[in-house]
């Protein structure tokens, strides 16, 4: 876990779930939803970066240094 999405998830436990002033109510997602986001969010970053790069090159018989 980033300690960004880590922080904001520690301020939102802290928080109450839903709140409602002046006929206006907001709703957080739970903290499960959260953090499988974040897993989410970290397994689709570490697949991109997991790939090796690939080099396509042609090679000449018979042209090694003398």
């Amino acid at each position: 876990m980033s300690t960004g999405v880590r922080t904001a998830i520690d301020t939102n436990a802290q928080g109450p779930k839903s709140i409602e002033t002046d006929g206006l109510k907001v709703v957080q997602h739970s903290i499960r939803e959260q953090i499988e986001a974040d897993r989410y969010d970290a397994k689709v970053n570490n697949r991109n970066k997991s790939k090796l790069p690939i080099r396509v090159g042609r090679f000449k018989p018979g042209s090694a240094a003398r």
